[in-house]
């Protein structure tokens, strides 16, 4: 999880709740004052194995004209959790929770959760908790879960094997070549003669 995905669950929280005090949880730090909200990513799921891309870098360097990328889609679940000064009216924890999950479908917020890689999938029923502090005040409480899809991508930069010029002969069966990255290389070569296919270029060698 990056920090776009993050401000951006927080800002469709704030902007639909209407509370500024809005946290991500499991931090150190004292406890905020009520009214507030924590949110929690749950658990993260790899949706299939991914694939790569391949994107070739124009023009390259030596050692790094081609950037490689691993893809794959997650499903991720988040807990937001409303902790209220009242259980009742539009104040009530669970009627902050119902607003958060209508305006979840609002333009301006399904708009701003795309730019950021999110997409919503369902959401739980809302779950109304509570809890005494402090001996003697009670504290109305909400939870749900939301189910989000979103990308994953990871990149590291590389290189490829242009051209292979070979020099030398064959040695027991092995032939020494060199490519314009000035890295030798091994090619077992059998009786007969000998095929080797790169990305740009192909090698008969009798």
């Amino acid at each position: 999880m990056n920090t776009t995905i993050e401000d951006a669950i927080r800002a469709w929280i704030v902007s639909s709740s209407g509370l500024q005090n809005v946290i991500w949880g499991k931090q150190s730090g004292p406890r905020p004052a009520s009214p507030y909200i924590s949110i929690d990513i749950e658990s993260v799921i790899a949706v299939g194995q991914g694939w790569l891309d391949t994107e070739i870098l124009s023009p390259g360097s030596p050692g790094a004209d081609v950037t490689y990328y691993g893809r794959g889609q997650r499903i991720a679940v988040v807990v937001i959790q409303v902790f209220a000064e009242t259980a009742l009216g539009t104040d009530g924890a669970a009627a902050i929770l119902n607003d958060i999950i209508s305006k979840a479908r609002l333009p301006s917020i399904k708009n701003a959760l795309s730019v950021a890689g999110i997409g919503i999938a369902s959401f739980s029923p809302i779950k109304t908790l509570g809890e005494i502090l402090n001996t003697v005040v009670f504290e109305p409480r909400a939870t749900v879960d939301v189910r989000i899809h979103l990308k994953s991508e990871v990149s590291e930069v590389g290189t490829r094997i242009g051209t292979v010029e070979i020099t030398g002969t064959t040695s027991n069966g092995v032939i020494n070549t060199t490519v314009d990255a000035a890295t030798d290389y091994e090619i077992a070569a059998e009786s007969g003669s000998l095929v080797v296919t790169g990305t740009d270029a192909t090698i008969t060698v009798s």
